[in-house]
């Protein structure tokens, strides 16, 4: 399971038997400048098998 917030995208190991360790932060920080930044928002599976990250307030019709 995967859970963006703002500034950080965690994954969540269902078969790690210790809670506390079963979180991991696979993405850290803006992916850019802080000014420019949007935080992250929604994740979603592409029919790649990837999952795509948008950002807040994000255009897909751009």
């Amino acid at each position: 399971m995967y859970v963006s917030k703002r500034y950080n995208v965690y994954q969540y190991e269902w078969n790690e038997p210790d809670s506390s360790l079963a979180w991991y932060r696979i993405q850290h920080g803006p992916d850019t400048t802080y000014l420019h930044f949007a935080y992250y928002n929604s994740l979603h599976n592409g029919p790649d098998g990837r999952i795509y990250i948008g950002n807040w307030g994000g255009d897909l019709n751009k």
